[in-house]
């Protein structure tokens, strides 16, 4: 056992979470109040049970004495909407100790489960068929969460183009514009993928902005056909045949797009 004096020193207590994060469970309050100790706790656990064998790994599941670190750090954190996000990003199966009510919040589900595909077991069971939270879709979801690190692009709305499918201008911050082709009932998540691929991302992750309105990983699958702009204009192609086309694809978006929800702000809700 360390001495009191190397418990409360912050270096030594990083460093023994490195480790073994369950070293946290010794540390003294103060510390175990700290958002960097307890991330590195988790990010610890993470890796370890990426490692560990599969009955281990079941057990950590399924055995309710089987706790994260997340479970000795203060109870302030457990309130942070942020730090909880930052929690299940580090290790997903950390949402088994979140408090109830973030256990059926589809956002932080999403994210545990998007670092860890076991993580839908440890969710609330009205959660457990949600369709946008089942690991294959997640893992294959290309949208950013927020304060995820990854590049921003910019989109206006689908234009239908003769052949049945859709066009949508995307361009990077860098001011690289390119338009994509899409299948006429592509969603968002489609969009992002394709944005991926054509600007070869690294780390294939992409903040996405739609006609002004930030979209969230759990959008991906609205269709791009029910978003009409929300006070951004766009240009028509040149042509007063391109403008009669914009202007009809645009009306139709906006009749679709009732039904849909509108853009609330500049995030979709």
């Amino acid at each position: 056992f360390a001495a009191a004096d190397l418990k409360a020193d912050r270096e030594v207590v990083l460093e023994a979470v490195r480790q073994n994060g369950r070293a946290l469970q010794h540390a003294p309050e103060g510390l175990r109040n700290s958002q960097a100790i307890v991330l590195e706790a988790l990010r610890q656990e993470g890796q370890a049970f990426q490692t560990a064998g599969a009955m281990l790994q079941r057990m950590i599941l399924e055995e309710p004495r089987c706790r994260t670190a997340l479970c000795f750090c203060h109870q302030e954190l457990l309130d942070d909407e942020d730090f909880l996000l930052a929690a299940v990003r580090e290790h997903g199966l950390a949402i088994k100790d979140a408090p109830k009510v973030w256990k059926r919040d589809r956002k932080l589900v999403f994210e545990a489960v998007r670092q860890n595909g076991k993580a839908l077991e440890l969710a609330h069971d009205d959660l457990c068929d949600d369709r946008d939270l089942q690991p294959r879709r997640v893992a294959r979801n290309r949208i950013a969460g927020k304060g995820i690190a990854a590049p921003t692009f910019m989109a206006g709305p689908a234009r239908q183009v003769p052949n049945g499918g859709i066009d949508v201008e995307v361009s990077a911050l860098n001011g690289t514009v390119a338009t994509l082709r899409l299948d006429s009932g592509a969603s968002v998540g489609a969009l992002a993928a394709a944005i991926v691929a054509h600007f070869t991302v690294d780390g294939a992750l992409v903040h996405l902005v739609i006609s002004g309105a930030v979209v969230r990983p759990l959008d991906a699958s609205r269709k791009l056909s029910h978003i009409a702009p929300s006070g951004v204009p766009c240009s028509p192609r040149s042509g007063s045949s391109s403008s009669r086309s914009s202007s009809s694809s645009s009306s139709s978006s906006t009749s679709r797009v009732s039904a849909a929800g509108p853009l609330r702000g500049r995030f979709w809700k």
